[in-house]
C-alpha cells in the first residue's frame, strides 16, 4: 500500500496522522481566525465520506454501523437524558468558516495520502479527532450526539442510493434511474426491493414493479403527471426559488444560480432573488477555488437587492465581509454602518467592524474602541465575551495593558474555566508589567485548561514562559522544571 514511503509501523496514524491532524486542527483556528466548532462540524462528515470512498453499499453500512454504535454510546453517557432527547439541534456556523475549514483539512487530506496513507486511515483520524475536538467544547456530550445523527442521516441516504445501483434485469441503474426512484421517494413513495431487485413502489392502493431502467423511464411519466397536478397551482417563481435553496444546501452552485437566474427573468425587481443569488455566488467563491470573477459577482447581486431596497439591512452586511476579502476596507466598514442603521443583528456588526478598524493601526484606535464596545453592549452572552477579547486585545496592542488586563478579566467571568489562550495573554501582559507570581497563576491556568488538540508549540511556549517568571522570582528548581517540560514536548514527547 504504501509503495515507495516504505512500510509504516502500525502505530503510526496514532503517533504520526493523529498529531499532525491536531495541530493542523490549530493552525487553522489560529491563522483563520474561525472557530474550532467550524471546523469540528465539517470534519467528521469529510473524515466519513473518506472512509467510504469507493467502497459502495457495504462500505456505507459499515461506516453507518460503526457510528451508530458510537451514537449509542454517547446516548448511554447522557443517562437517562439520553433516551429522553429527541433531536439535538447542532450550531449553523457562518458558510465561509466551515468552507475554510473544508479546504484545509483536504489540504491536509492530499498531503497525507501523497505520504502512502490511505483514504479511510485518514478519514478514521478525522473521525477519531473531530470526536474529541466536540467533547472538548461541549463537556455535556450534545453536541457530538447531533454531530452524529446528522452525520448517520447523511449516510443512510447516500447507502439508500447506492441500492439502487442495480436492476432485477441484470444491467446498472443509470444515474437518471437513481434520481427518479429517490424523487419518487421524496414525493411519497414507499420502495422496497425484492430478493431478484424488483423495485416495489407503493403509495395508497398504487403498486408499480420497476425491473429495469426502461420500466423506471416509463414510470417517470406517471410520476411527472402527478407532480404536475400538485404542482399545477404553484407559483413557478416558488418552484425556482425551492430549487435554488435546495441546490445550494447540497453544493450544486452552478444549478443555484442557474434557478435564481431564471426567477429574475420573470420578476427581475426582487430584492431576495438577487440576494440569494448573491449567496449562491458567494458559496461558489469560498467553496470552489475563491475565483474573484465569483467574489465580484456576489458583491454585485447584494448591491443590486440594496438598490431595489435602500433599507436592506443583511444585503449591506453580507456586502460588507466581501468587500473585506476584497480588501476595500472603508467600503466595507461603511457598509457595517448602514447594516446597524438599518436594524442588522448590532452586535455582529458592531464587531466586524471594530476588527476593520484596528488594522488600521492608531488612526482607527478610537473608533475600533468605540465599536467593540458597541458589541459588547448590545451582544447576548457569547457576543460580549468575543468582544472583550478582541478589545482586550486592541488595548494590548496599542499598548493600554492596564486595560487589556481589565477586559481579560471580565471575559473571564463568562467563563470561568476559560480557553487556555485567555490565561496565556493575560500571562503575558502581566509578565511585561513585571507582576510574575499573577503570571505564573495565569500560566498553570493555562497549561491545566489546554485541550487535547492543543499544539505541543502552544503548551510549551506556556512552561517555557511560565519558567522565565519563576527564574525572575528566584525559583530556580521550578523554573528548571518548567524549561525541562517545554523542551520534551518541543522534542515530541507530550
Amino acid at each position: 500500500m504504501f509503495g515507495l514511503f516504505g512500510n509504516k509501523p502500525k502505530k503510526s496514524v496514532d503517533n504520526e496522522l493523529i498529531p499532525e491532524l491536531k495541530s493542523r486542527v490549530v493552525q487553522i483556528q489560529e491563522s483563520a481566525g474561525i472557530s474550532y466548532l467550524a471546523i469540528t462540524l465539517p470534519m467528521l462528515g469529510l473524515g466519513s465520506s473518506f472512509s467510504t470512498e469507493g467502497k459502495g453499499a457495504q462500505g456505507l453500512a459499515q461506516e453507518i454501523n460503526r457510528l451508530s454504535r458510537q451514537l449509542e454510546e454517547e446516548q448511554k453517557a447522557l443517562g437517562s437524558l439520553g433516551s429522553a432527547i429527541m433531536d439535538v439541534g447542532v450550531p449553523e456556523l457562518p458558510r465561509q468558516h466551515t468552507d475554510i475549514a473544508i479546504d484545509r483539512l483536504a489540504d491536509f487530506a492530499d498531503s497525507f495520502s501523497k505520504r502512502g496513507y490511505s483514504l479511510d486511515e485518514i478519514g478514521r483520524a478525522m473521525s477519531a479527532v473531530s470526536h474529541q475536538l466536540a467533547k472538548a467544547i461541549d463537556k455535556d456530550n450534545l453536541l457530538i450526539v447531533g454531530m452524529l445523527r446528522r452525520v448517520i442521516s447523511r449516510l443512510r441516504e447516500k447507502y439508500h442510493a447506492e441500492q439502487f445501483r442495480q436492476t432485477a434485469s441484470g444491467e446498472t441503474c443509470t444515474e437518471e434511474s437513481i434520481k427518479i426512484l429517490l424523487r419518487a421517494e421524496s414525493s411519497g413513495f414507499m420502495i422496497t426491493i425484492s430478493n431478484d431487485r424488483t423495485f416495489v413502489l407503493s403509495k395508497g392502493s398504487t403498486v408499480n414493479y420497476l425491473r429495469s431502467n426502461w420500466d423506471i423511464k416509463r414510470f417517470e411519466s406517471s410520476l411527472n403527471s402527478q407532480t404536475d397536478e400538485e404542482d399545477h397551482s404553484r407559483d413557478p417563481i416558488d418552484r425556482l426559488l425551492e430549487q435554488g435553496h435546495k441546490a445550494i444546501r447540497e453544493q450544486k452552485l452552478d444549478s443555484a444560480i442557474s434557478a435564481f437566474s431564471a426567477a429574475l427573468r420573470i420578476s427581475p425587481n426582487d430584492r431576495d432573488i438577487y440576494f440569494h443569488r448573491g449567496i449562491a455566488w458567494s458559496n461558489s467563491y469560498y467553496n470552489r477555488g475563491k475565483k474573484l470573477g465569483d467574489l465580484d459577482r456576489a458583491v454585485e447581486d447584494y448591491t443590486r437587492a440594496i438598490e431595489i431596497d435602500p433599507e436592506f439591512a443583511e444585503g449591506y452586511f453580507q456586502r460588507a465581509g466581501l468587500l473585506s476579502a476584497k480588501d476595500e476596507n472603508a467600503a466595507s466598514i461603511a457598509d457595517y454602518g448602514m447594516a446597524i442603521e438599518r436594524g442588522h443583528k448590532a452586535s455582529s456588526s458592531y464587531y466586524c467592524r471594530g476588527l476593520l478598524w484596528q488594522r488600521t493601526g492608531e488612526a482607527g484606535k478610537a473608533n475600533a474602541l468605540a465599536d467593540f464596545a458597541g458589541a459588547i453592549q448590545t451582544g447576548d452572552r457569547e457576543d460580549q465575551f468575543m468582544a472583550l477579547m478582541a478589545r482586550a486585545d486592541a488595548h494590548h496592542e496599542f499598548g493600554d495593558l492596564e486595560l487589556a488586563l481589565d477586559d481579560l478579566n471580565a471575559a473571564e467571568a463568562y467563563h470561568p474555566k476559560g480557553p487556555p489562550g485567555l490565561y496565556g495573554t493575560r500571562a503575558a501582559i502581566l509578565m511585561k508589567l513585571e507582576r510574575y507570581t499573577e503570571a505564573v497563576a495565569d500560566f498553570g491556568k493555562g497549561i491545566a485548561a489546554a485541550s487535547p488538540l492543543a499544539s505541543s508549540e502552544f503548551i510549551a511556549n506556556m512552561y517555557e514562559q511560565r519558567g522565565r517568571c519563576r527564574a525572575q522570582l528566584g525559583e530556580s528548581s521550578l523554573a528548571r522544571q518548567d524549561l525541562d517540560a517545554a523542551a520534551q514536548l518541543r522534542r515530541g514527547t507530550r
